[in-house]
């Protein structure tokens, strides 16, 4: 369920910690609607 990732802003150094990503297709907001349907909104 859960996709990729990729970067929009990647700094010379310290790239995996201080880089900007963004998802590559809507898998946060299919991910969030299945966490609620298991478990409800007052997780």
């Amino acid at each position: 369920m859960i996709g990729g990732l990729k970067f929009v802003h990647e700094p010379a150094t310290l790239r995996f910690f201080t880089g900007k990503l963004e998802p590559t297709s809507d898998w946060p907001e299919k991910l969030a609607a299945a966490f609620i349907a298991d478990f409800g909104e007052d997780q």
